[in-house]
């Protein structure tokens, strides 16, 4: 077993799975979405093998099966979910709301990619338009080889990455570029949400987890800030340790308990053991960062960019809107 997988195991039973969970990529938008999919995914439970029509186009139990494995096992872990160790057939049961969550996304996908195909002015169809698709599918198998040895998986994760592409490119192009904020809009936005640009004193470690008080005893012999980070790399078994153990800045609420003693630690000072649900700490602090208020002239970026997201936001909603409402979707048993 993994170092990844000791820790995912400890934080599974630490917070009864409730607290760690999945991020589908998905913008926010359900709406009635999310009661289409209900059905579809009651057919998908009671065993059906077509689970719902978008648009004549079936949506097949296979497809829904597709999703689950591509999250599960991390294969598009940096935008997605990390990925799960087997744990056994009791958190297949939990597991049930990213299932949920991901027939809501298949459905959206599917109206969407259906509404593009039936605007003529919009050529879909163009070789320009697959390139990044294309090359991010081969990508894909090449990386993940062993998780797509039938040809039906290699043509539904084909088919999963060129409609995402295609819906992108539709929205920046059709919805997005138009979209602009001004300088008085940033300048309200600076007023109206002056506290939350109030920056506290925050702190930048490196921390060393291991999974018994033990290996932590081992690992802190000799330990120094010349060579915490190279330790923190072959030993800690957080995700974080590909970056030498590097978390933060953050502030005071933001992290368990335990790492609130960086704040009455000195620069580059080593602290430990610490133990908590987790595992078992060692923590160097790498910096300490005095509480702020930045003025409106540096904060106008990040404002900016808050504005633009809220605005594609609600265009992206009024598109799915039109979409649902004129792209016919049904399931065994029932009609939209």
């Amino acid at each position: 077993m993994s170092k990844k997988q000791i820790y995912f195991i400890l934080v599974l039973l630490s917070f009864a799975f409730g607290a760690y969970a999945w991020k589908v990529t998905h913008t926010g938008y359900q709406g009635d979405i999310t009661s289409l999919a209900r059905q579809a995914f009651d057919n998908h439970q009671n065993g059906n093998h077509i689970l719902a029509y978008v648009a004549g186009e079936p949506i097949m139990s296979e497809d829904l099966d597709f999703e689950y494995t591509l999250h599960t096992k991390g294969v598009f872990d940096s935008e997605e979910l990390s990925p799960l160790p087997d744990l056994g057939p009791r958190y297949e049961a939990a597991l049930l709301p990213l299932k949920e969550n991901l027939m809501v996304e298949i459905i959206e996908r599917k109206i969407l990619t259906h509404f593009i195909k039936e605007d003529k002015n919009f050529d879909y169809k163009s070789e320009r338009r697959l390139t990044t698709c294309l090359r991010e599918w081969k990508k894909t198998l090449a990386e993940n080889e062993l998780e797509f040895v039938k040809k039906t998986d290699v043509d539904l994760l084909k088919n999963r990455l060129c409609e995402r592409s295609i819906i992108e490119q539709y929205l920046e192009e059709r919805y997005l570029t138009h979209l602009k904020v001004s300088d008085d809009e940033i300048k309200e936005y600076y007023v109206q949400h002056e506290k939350e640009f109030k920056k506290p004193k925050r702190v930048l470690i490196r921390q060393i987890v291991l999974a018994s008080e033990l290996e932590a005893k081992r690992a802190q012999a000799g330990l120094n800030r010349r060579n915490f980070i190279e330790r923190a790399k072959k030993l800690s078994i957080t995700p974080e340790a590909e970056e030498g153990g590097l978390i933060g800045p953050y502030s005071k609420g933001q992290m368990p308990r335990v790492f609130d003693v960086a704040f009455v630690m000195r620069p580059k000072q080593i602290y430990g053991i610490l133990k908590s649900t987790y595992g078992f700490h060692l923590i160097l602090l790498e910096k300490k960062y005095p509480a702020e208020k930045p003025s409106l002239k540096r904060a106008e970026t990040e404002i900016r960019k808050i504005l633009l997201e809220k605005k594609s936001d609600e265009e992206y909603r009024n598109w799915v809107d039109l979409a649902l409402s004129s792209v016919r979707v049904t399931a065994p048993g029932r009609l939209w």
